[in-house]
């Protein structure tokens, strides 16, 4: 490797799906004083590193004539120690966690043989680590509604994230950002490459302990990052059980039962002519079996959680989360609604792909606050299969005017 040339990069192969290459690592020391660099050399030299020289003018050291510019005094291997005069800081740097944390211990025991006691300094432990991955962040798609004032909206495309109630100014510390690498970035592309910057700050172990994990720590935030749209996910959610088939009715205004629907064979109409009624095999879940009488707020907060992560996952962030509302009907259940900041065309491509990930666990219902960009016809299709993927066997007579009855439908 030229001396001049840049560490490698490491790819973790904890978490192959997050697609994450470990670029920098570095372990960092801020002390109150600088060390004495031609002791340090020369303690350094005897451990196998090649080290830089003082810049030595009469009895005074002005400077460090490094091994590589602008701050690296000492290399072993593609491990490299570095010394920043101006902030006091000495790291051990790598793009592989294990030969920092190996040439850790060989740095320490230079130090001590000086007289420097690490657990003294200002910041003992501080671990620096850069990244890359390929993601399509969750957060990435979410507006700012700037449209009135600027002509255009902003979306979120990079986000920096901090420990908790943490201290930036302290010895504990976590922060993390995530940044598109803007010369790659291509928006509408399914991922795009991003830089990861960690900085954790703690107790000796803690932060070793980070280090040695780090690869899988990258991956899981990755994970955490990521647009992951897993049809199988459930979370919090029960697993639906069993099967039953379930008779409902459904309230029609006389004028679409008029206008828009044909009686289907056995379906009962004759009975009551302001109902329709419909049979709908499916999946028994933990929903089915609340009736109206039996409302509870933990049913309906996991139905808004599941309903708002498969919507906002599959919108790409164009959910408006205060929209997202559950509620008892006397006839259909448990329902919950929702609104996308998107066109009708892509609103219903969202909702049909919701439908196959909820398994009627329990009624959905999306609207849309862009333009109706679908023809009659394409909006019938999208009806028809919606229709289809929840079990309602609906028939349009000829001239059925599909906007006009979602017009109405939506008030």
């Amino acid at each position: 490797m030229a001396m001049n040339s840049p560490p490698r990069g490491n790819p973790v192969n904890a978490n192959e799906n997050s697609r994450v290459t470990i670029l920098s690592v570095a372990l960092q020391t801020v002390f109150m004083l600088d060390p004495d660099m031609m002791l340090l050399f020369e303690e350094l030299r005897k451990r196998g590193y090649i080290t830089g020289e003082p810049n030595i003018r009469g009895e005074a050291i002005i400077g460090i004539l490094a091994v590589e510019a602008p701050d690296v005094i000492a290399r072993k291997g593609g491990v490299r120690v570095h010394y920043d005069f101006g902030r006091r800081t000495l790291g051990i740097q790598s793009s592989s966690n294990s030969e920092v944390l190996g040439s850790l211990e060989e740095v320490d025991d230079a130090l001590r043989s000086i007289g420097v006691d690490r657990d003294g300094a200002l910041i003992p432990y501080e671990l620096a680590a850069i990244a890359q991955a390929e993601l399509a962040p969750k957060f990435a798609g979410t507006t700012l509604g700037m449209e009135e004032v600027l002509g255009f909206d902003l979306n979120f495309i990079g986000a920096y994230f901090a420990r908790l109630g943490g201290d930036p100014n302290s010895r504990d510390w976590f922060h993390v950002s995530v940044q598109p690498i803007y010369s790659s970035y291509r928006p509408g592309r399914d991922t795009n490459p991003y830089r990861l910057t960690l900085i954790y700050r703690s107790g000796k172990e803690d932060v070793l302990k980070m280090t040695r994990t780090l690869p899988d720590v990258l991956g899981k935030i990755c994970e955490k990052v990521r647009e992951v749209l897993r049809m199988s996910e459930r979370l919090l959610f029960d697993e639906p059980s069993g099967s039953r088939e379930v008779r409902q009715w459904i309230p029609l205004k006389e004028e679409w039962r008029d206008q828009y629907f044909e009686p289907q064979r056995g379906n009962g109409i004759s009975r009551n002519p302001n109902m329709i009624e419909i049979n709908t095999q499916y999946e028994q879940s933990p929903y089915a079996l609340i009736s109206p009488d039996e409302e509870s707020s933990s049913i309906k907060a996991s139905a808004r959680r599941r309903a708002g992560f498969l919507l906002q996952s599959l919108s790409g962030g164009h959910l408006d989360p205060a929209s997202v509302r559950p509620r008892f009907d006397e006839t259909w259940g448990l329902v919950v609604e929702a609104s996308l900041n998107l066109n009708a065309g892509e609103a219903m491509r969202v909702w049909l792909k919701a439908e196959d990930a909820i398994n009627k666990e329990f009624h959905l219902v999306v609207r849309w606050t862009g333009k109706n960009d679908l023809t009659e016809d394409e909006l019938v299709g999208y009806l028809v299969e919606i229709a289809a993927k929840t079990g309602t066997p609906i028939k349009g007579k000829p001239g059925f005017d599909a906007t006009k009855l979602i017009e109405e439908m939506r008030g």
